[in-house]
């Protein structure tokens, strides 16, 4: 019954058919589902190969969980796809833990392509007359994730975003990447946030991964504390290859998510990564629970550290931008204990710990970030995550320091009082 309605919903427009479900009642879902939200059709840096990868690398993952899960994928491509889909599509497989996906054998060997896993998703496609619909704008987001969350009630989920992204930096409609690039348009993180608590209002979001550059900052962290428990994410670029969903997704479903393996696999694939493309890369998983004790220890340590802004060489700190991204962000830990004489300042590393609950990077000169020897990832003053210091470098392409102040972790810190 459930198949039919799928295939009579496929061929209404998105408008009609983006808040029509099926009557028949889905029951709830024991254990998590995991969403994904995946945005090709980039104007600035094509990463449809790359995203396509890992869509199947995510189906092989499913492929290989001991237990029934679901992982429901909205595809945003270009038009005219090469793959089969006529448009923006979710994509839904379900394995019944023995190896099974969509109530048969999952494929294997040369079978296992895009188009091959296109072909099998037990989904719905309806979108293919809404091509101009930005899957980055608001509204489109958050009918996309209602609609994902009402095809699959679950006691909690797991939401992995990929595409660009330019952390809490602003985007714009055409340069900008704040997060997403769907043909120049984007979505910048206070909104984004807002959708999130929107959608999940009254249910669990156990987790966001953002395989997007740049988002293991503070400042994105402090705007979902409200809507997920944790956030794994990079704090600076990001490899165009993502994550290895092959290996990581079976852990995405366990009861207690293994960050510290999330973290070590990323590395890991990216020092494999390295041995042909000279790749680099960094991984944190931040409890954003625990971000408001680490913006009251940050706000309240600006104070007495304060005389002490104009005389510290923002060249000492490490820092995790390159290019126009320079200075826009740095390392929390080494920013205060370069105003304090080189030592940690009491309290910090303890609020440190339940912030950051794992971290992993490629470590030395050996792996410059996007190849620029001028931000090399120093183990000891790696802390996981960075924040921005307002007024340290002007505007420009990217930075914009009136912008920074509609941020809530700006208000929350107090920056306002420098």
């Amino acid at each position: 019954m459930k198949k039919i309605l799928f295939l009579l919903l496929s061929v209404v427009v998105f408008t009609a058919c983006s808040d029509e479900i099926p009557e028949e009642k889905i029951p709830v879902k024991s254990g998590r589902t995991v969403l994904a939200y995946l945005i090709s059709n980039n104007r600035s840096g094509n990463l449809d190969r790359n995203l396509k990868q890992n869509l199947v690398d995510m189906y092989s993952g499913l492929a290989q969980s001991k237990d029934s899960c679901t992982l429901l994928v909205y595809y945003r491509p270009y038009n005219n796809d090469g793959d089969g889909l006529e448009g923006p599509a979710i994509l839904k497989y379900s394995s019944d833990g023995n190896g099974n996906i969509n109530g048969h054998s999952s494929l294997r060997g040369g079978d296992l392509n895009a188009r091959r896993v296109i072909q099998e998703s037990d989904g719905i496609s309806c979108f293919k007359e809404e091509q101009n619909h930005i899957s980055t704008s608001p509204e489109t987001m958050r009918r996309i994730l209602n609609l994902m969350v009402d095809m699959c009630p679950s006691q909690s989920y797991g939401l992995v975003f990929g595409s660009h992204g330019t952390s809490w930096m602003p985007g714009n409609t055409v340069e900008g990447r704040s997060f997403g690039d769907d043909d120049g348009y984007n979505i910048n993180i206070p909104e984004m946030s807002d959708v999130l608590e929107e959608v999940f209002s009254g249910k669990q979001l156990d987790f966001i991964l953002f395989d997007a550059c740049m988002m293991a900052t503070a400042e994105v962290c402090y705007e979902f504390k409200d809507v997920t428990d944790y956030l794994i994410g990079a704090v600076v670029e990001t490899h165009v290859y993502g994550h290895p969903y092959d290996i990581v997704l079976p852990k995405l479903y366990e009861k207690n998510v293994p960050y510290d393996e999330v973290c070590e696999d990323y590395i890991d694939y990216s020092r494999d990564l390295w041995q042909e493309n000279s790749d680099w890369g960094t991984c944190a998983a931040i409890d954003c629970s625990k971000m408001d004790e680490l913006a009251n220890w940050v706000g309240a340590n600006l104070e007495v550290y304060s005389g002490k802004f104009d005389s510290l060489d923002k060249d000492d700190v490490q820092q995790y931008g390159v290019g126009l991204f320079k200075y826009f962000s740095f390392d929390i830990v080494d920013y205060f204990k370069n105003l304090n004489a080189g030592n940690t300042p009491e309290g910090l590393e303890d609020v440190m710990n339940k912030v950051v609950v794992a971290k992993d990077a490629l470590y030395g000169v050996k792996y410059p970030i996007v190849g620029d020897p001028s931000c090399v990832i120093e183990e000891e003053r790696f802390c996981g995550i960075g924040m921005y210091v307002p007024y340290t470098v002007n505007d420009n392409k990217y930075i914009n320091n009136e912008y920074y102040k509609n941020l809530a972790w700006y208000k929350a810190v107090g920056w306002d009082r420098f």
